[in-house]
Formats: structure tokens, sequence, C-alpha cells
């Protein structure tokens, strides 16, 4: 055996594990770039620079992308092979454009990490589970298809925006998502605003945390981006009926269409002329012209009286609207039913006040009225005007209209000869010891028939 024999330990050359596009003319050195990333120069290995790209080795551990460290910059990807970036700071990559990046051990974004970020491929955020101090992770950030597996709570100091104003053409899945703002009863403007016709995937508890309905967060979605609740299983059922002459209409159109956001709008179908679905919302408003001048509603019922307001002109001259049931609005206000002259069948149970500068309700057809529980009437123009009609049933009401310039029907004329009355009694003394009024000019008028309870 040769005692003097030597033997030498060949030395391992160090492989690069980070690579970044789009920076070298910035960041052409070891030290430049150790300086960007808050780490030591002797932690950078293996460094090289090809065309506008650049590649090296970090050494000695994990680290973190510190605040605004590639603000507004020319880069143009950035691959963590080795998963050592396990955070990134505010405004880190703000404002800068990715055709790819990858991140498989970041766990935590600061406020605008990512903000007003262009993704132009798929992103997946494996590890991603802390949304900081600040939050505003990704605001204004631009996706296809988004996927964060790991993110479980999106909530740290209540008004979190961490999507908000985010365009998604593909998807965004949160398929573990439990917690999204720091209320599920109020908006915590997380998916404000966001555009781009995509879909946002959660998890289906997050349907009915808010005591049976969705997290409010949700419905600030907006009608460009659906919501998807993943385990849900659709069905049939419905309580919610609108009926259409071509039932053009989808989940978001129709969501839209009553002020509301899709992601409250489940079991969407459309049956001959009906478009139904389930409402998962406990109350709601129709603000102004909603169907106004529509021409293609035939039929509108709200089965479980989840609507408690109609607004201005919401069906004004929408001709062909013969059915409306909505017997939770509590008050209708100026020209609401105005020029609905098929309309036929009006079921109002819950109407209490009646209110604004123009008539309510004008058909041709109208020929019953029955507000049982209606107490104020303050109109300047009138609630009714219909030259059939021929019952009203106002039980509760003393004064037909307390407003001087307004009538309860259309100039005390437009209804049928002696129309039947269900009035309260205090109708009989509410105008300084007398009758009310209009229902004595009714009474002149049109031979009216009084019925006082």
């Amino acid at each position: 055996m040769n005692k003097n024999k030597k033997f030498y330990l060949a030395k391992t050359k160090i492989q690069p594990n980070t690579f970044i596009g789009g920076v070298s003319a910035s960041i052409n050195t070891a030290a430049l770039v150790a300086s960007k990333l808050g780490i030591s120069a002797s932690r950078i290995k293996a460094f090289s620079v090809i065309g506008s790209d650049i590649q090296f080795a970090v050494t000695g551990g994990s680290y973190v992308i510190p605040n605004s460290a590639f603000q507004s910059s020319t880069i143009t990807y950035y691959n963590d092979v080795s998963g050592l970036c396990t955070s990134v700071g505010s405004s880190g990559f703000r404002y800068c454009t990715f055709q790819y990046c990858t991140f498989p051990a970041v766990t935590k974004i600061g406020q605008h990490g990512f903000g007003n970020v262009t993704f132009l491929s798929d992103v997946t955020f494996p590890a991603w589970n802390d949304v900081g101090s600040n939050e505003h992770c990704f605001f204004g950030a631009k996706f296809t298809n988004f996927y964060a597996p790991a993110m479980v709570n999106l909530n740290k100091v209540g008004n979190s925006q961490v999507f908000n104003s985010c365009q998604v053409t593909g998807e965004m899945v949160l398929a573990n998502l439990a917690v999204i703002g720091s209320s599920v009863s109020t908006n915590s403007s997380t998916f404000s605003s966001m555009t781009g016709g995509g879909i946002l995937r959660v998890p289906v508890s997050l349907l009915t945390v808010n005591g049976g309905y969705p997290d409010p967060d949700l419905e600030g979605v907006g009608n460009s981006v659906e919501v998807d609740y993943i385990g849900y299983v659709s069905d049939s059922s419905y309580n919610f009926e609108l009926r259409f002459t071509t039932p053009s209409y989808n989940r978001k159109t129709i969501a839209s269409v009553l002020n509301l956001n899709n992601a409250v709008v489940l079991n969407f179908q459309i049956v001959g002329e009906y478009v139904r679905f389930k409402l998962y919302k406990s109350t709601f408003q129709l603000n102004s012209s909603n169907f106004s001048a529509n021409t293609n509603i035939k039929e509108f019922n709200d089965i479980d009286s989840k609507c408690t307001r109609f607004g201005y002109r919401n069906f004004r001259t929408a001709s062909n609207l013969t059915k409306l049931i909505a017997n939770g609005v509590t008050e209708i206000v100026d020209e609401c039913i105005y020029g609905c002259n098929n309309l036929s069948t009006l079921n109002l149970n819950g109407l209490k006040t009646i209110s604004g500068s123009y008539n309510a309700i004008t058909s041709n057809v109208l020929t019953s009225v029955s507000f049982p529980v209606l107490t104020n009437v303050t109109i300047t123009g009138s609630v009714i005007g219909c030259a059939v009609l021929a019952n009203v049933y106002i039980p509760m009401l003393t004064v037909m209209n307390t407003n001087a310039g307004g009538t309860f029907i259309t100039n005390n004329n437009q209804c049928a000869n002696g129309v039947a009355i269900t009035i309260s009694s205090g109708a009989q003394t509410s105008n300084g010891g007398g009758v009310d009024a209009d229902l004595q000019a009714l009474i002149t008028n049109k031979s009216a028939v009084v019925t006082y309870v």
C-alpha cells in the first residue's frame, strides 16, 4: 500500500438558483444585486449577465425582497428556483410587468407588494398565507389566472383591499379561504371594483357565513367578475322569478339590473320565458330606472319578499308588464310604476309609504289595488290612475294624500264609476272634522261606495 498517495477533494461548482429578467442595465454586478436584495455581497455567487437578464446563486439561507426594491423597474421575470425568498416588502414589485414569476416559498406580501403589477402568464403563490400589516398586496394588479392555495385569512387591519381594483380575465382561485375582512357583516373592500370578465372561486362556506348569506366582500366584487362557490351544487329551487318576452340575461346581467352582485344570485336558470334564481340576501332595494322603458319584461315576482323599496321610475313605461308581486316593498316613489298600461296584477301588501313629485302608478287594465298597511301618502301627483279601477283597499289610511297639491286617484276621476273604497274610519273626520277631501271628491265625481273600517 502506498502511504504517500495524495487525495484531492473536487470543488463543487455553485449553480445559479435565481434568475431575473430585464434588469442588467441597472443591476450588473454581484454587489448591486446584493444591495437590491438587502443581503451581503458575500452571499451572491456565480453571478453572470446574459443579455438583459442576470442569474446568480443566493447562499447562506433565506432572504426577503426589501421595500420598493424593484418598484417601477424594467424587470420581466423573477425565478426563485430554490425557494429562498420568503417575503416581499411594501411596493417590492409595484408597477412592474412580469412575463412570469416563481416564488415557491413566499409566505408574506406587504402593502402593494405586487400592487398594479401586470402578470402576463398564470401565477401561483403556493405558500402565501400572510397579507402583512398594511395589506393592499395586489391592489390594481392584472391577472390571467391566479392561485393561492395556502391563503386562509385575508384580513389583518380591517380594510384589506388585497385584490381591490384587480383585473382577472381567467380565474382567481382561493380554495381554502376562510376569512376575508374584519367582519362577516361588513365589506372591507377586499375584492371591490374587480374587472376583466373572469371568475373568482372561493369555498362554499363563504356563501352562508353572514347569517346564512354571503360575506359582503363578495358582493363588492362587481358584476364584471363572476363569483363561484367551490363545492356548491346548483339545483332548480328559486325564490325570485322574472318573465320576459325574450329572456336574454345571464347570472351577472340579471344581478346588475336588480342593483345586486352575482355573488348572491344562485341556481340561475331560464325556463321558457322565465328567469329564475335563488337570492341569497336578506333585503335589497331597486334604485332607479331598473326596468324603465323595458318592453321585454312581463312579470316580476319577488317570492320571498326580499325587495323593500321601489325607487324613481323603476318600471316606468314597461308597457308589457302584466304582473308585479313584491310584498316586501314598504315604499314607492316617483313614477315607479307609471305607464305600465298592461299591468293587471299588483301585489304590494307591505306598502306603507308613497312619496315623490309625480304620479306613482298608472295602468289601463288594473281593476283592483290592495295596500293593507299603507299609512302615509305624500305625493305631489297622484298614487294611481286607471279608468277601470273598481276596488281600492286601504284600511289603515286616514288621509288619502297629505300633499295639498296631490290626490290619491288622478284628478279624483281616473277610476271606474261606483269604485268601492275600503278605508280607515279616521278618514271620516281627517279633514278638519269632515270627510277626507279626496274621498269626498270621489264620492261626488265617481259615486264611490265607501266602507269605513
